[in-house]
């Protein structure tokens, strides 16, 4: 087995992956042993075709062996079901992609809160979440930045931010340098080995670049679908490499634990601090395949009175979007009419936490929702295992509510 000396944090035991490709049987890994350290940067290497993605999806828990172990902090993740293995992929594995994969639509900021809208976390825990993320990549002035308005290696840092804002075990990077030039690849690579460093987290990377692997502390290199020595393989930088001399903005280095840490508490510096977007223009979004639903709400009108004296606020689910006013007042009671309009815009119940209120969201229909705030501020929402996420903007009540 390949092994190292840290204690082990992934073990994959007699690992084979096979799959059918028309009337032929592809094994891309066959009876693969591998030992990764907690706290250890491996970079897997090899020519296309070698299996090096197919591990490092078993190692995310993308994929499942066809046979061996798969063990990852003590939990054999090979035999997990594929709802167990979803939740355990959320809570323990970061991913950066070569392309980004940022949302066009959503700021910096919101990228990266994204994966976090899949815990069950307060708007004010995800918020420092972010701020410490965006602070630990160095792209707090960029926060309310779209995609289109960064270059590739800020985007690439924002990926990496989201990444590590769920604070997990394991962060596996697919080629995160093949699309940058070479300035920001060596940026990008120099800030992974500080997280590296510095944060203790644990890095696997599949690269084509010698010189990219070289950031790693440990290279393993499969061809075939296994491990082979490669004595020749170069994988010291090459002298006056820039590795070492590109300047990346240092991880935050504070009392309270940082934002790849659990749990992840700790404050923002003052000057820097970033609000979450305000409630009057949130945008939540959840990727489910190739559907982006949404929750849009704009304006700063307050909700309107019915004949029972209750606030009457509109929730138009849907896979595009549609702009909601949703201001009410506090201290008056709440009825919030919620609509689904079709099965792909979001899960079944509808929650408001804050007022223990659960109920069906059946397409096509609409549920009703009572409440009455208290005080000023938000009423947080979500629609099924807080995947798609909103907020009621509360003010006072201008006759003398409650504040």
């Amino acid at each position: 087995m390949e092994t190292n000396t840290k204690h082990s944090l992934i073990q994959l035991v007699n690992v084979t992956k096979s799959y059918e490709k028309g009337d032929q049987l592809v094994t891309p890994l066959s009876n693969l042993n591998l030992s990764v350290g907690d706290g250890e940067f491996v970079a897997l290497m090899g020519p296309s075709g070698s299996g090096k993605t197919t591990l490092l999806n078993l190692i995310a828990g993308i994929d499942q062996p066809t046979e061996g172990q798969v063990i990852v902090g003590g939990t054999d993740i090979a035999t997990l079901s594929r709802s167990k293995l979803a939740e355990w992929r959320s809570k323990h594995v970061g991913y950066i992609f070569q392309l980004y994969h940022l949302v066009p639509v959503l700021t910096a900021y919101e990228n990266i809160e994204l994966p976090l809208i899949l815990h069950n976390l307060s708007r004010k825990e995800r918020q420092l979440r972010v701020n410490l993320a965006l602070e630990a990549v160095g792209l707090l002035d960029r926060h309310d930045h779209y995609p289109r308005q960064l270059s590739g290696g800020q985007e690439q840092r924002v990926a990496i931010a989201r990444a590590l804002v769920t604070a997990p075990a394991i962060v596996v990077a697919d080629e995160p340098t093949g699309d940058l030039d070479k300035t920001s690849a060596e940026a990008t690579l120099t800030l992974l080995q500080r997280l590296n460093r510095e944060m203790g987290k644990t890095f696997v990377m599949v690269t084509h670049d010698p010189h990219a692997a070289s950031a790693a502390s440990r290279i393993v290199y499969l061809d075939k679908g296994l491990i082979v020595d490669t004595p020749d393989m170069p994988v010291v930088p090459e002298s006056g490499s820039t590795l070492e001399r590109i300047e990346v903005p240092p991880v935050p280095k504070r009392s309270e634990p940082n934002p790849v840490s659990a749990p992840m508490e700790g404050r923002v510096s003052p000057r820097k601090k970033v609000k979450s977007r305000k409630p009057m223009f949130v945008t939540a979004a959840l990727l489910t395949g190739a559907v982006v639903a949404w929750f849009v709400f704009g304006g700063d009108g307050m909700a309107k009175l019915n004949a029972s004296g209750e606030q009457v606020a509109e929730i138009i689910v849907t896979t595009k979007y549609s702009p909601e006013t949703l201001t009410v007042a506090a201290g008056k009671p709440v009825l919030l009419k919620v609509t689904k309009t079709d099965d792909s815009a979001c899960s079944r119940v509808f929650e408001i936490p804050e007022f223990n209120i659960s109920k069906e969201l059946v397409t096509g229909q609409t549920a009703e929702f009572r409440f009455t705030p208290v005080k000023g501020g938000t009423v947080d929402f979500r629609c099924g295992m807080d995947m798609m996420h909103g907020a009621i903007t509360v003010v006072a009540d201008a006759a003398g509510g409650a504040k």
